[in-house]
């Protein structure tokens, strides 16, 4: 995750993952209404593009200031986050 973060902070790269969430909300805004429970895809859709817009709106040495907080927390704290993560990813799943 550290990795990560200290790739999107180079340069402006952080507009890259504000485009991704834009697409990312694109698609399952789209894709939401072909789903099982269509409204947990949907408000994920959401959820991506306010991040997305957000990204966009706070310019890139605001982001890099939230992203050198997260660096400087316990790897405990990280690892929760990614386990987080892993299970916002199976509701995705679960949910498509």
């Amino acid at each position: 995750m550290k990795w990560l973060m200290d790739f999107f902070k180079q340069g402006k790269r952080i507009y890259l993952a504000g485009l991704t969430r834009f697409v990312l909300a694109v698609v399952f805004l789209v894709g939401a209404r072909e789903c099982k429970r269509s409204w947990v895809i949907f408000a994920f859709g959401i959820l991506f593009l306010i991040g997305g817009l957000l990204i966009f709106i706070l310019g890139p040495e605001k982001i890099k200031r939230v992203l050198d907080w997260w660096q400087k927390q316990s790897v405990l704290l990280l690892r929760v986050m990614a386990v987080l993560a892993l299970v916002i990813g199976a509701v995705i799943i679960f949910s498509a």
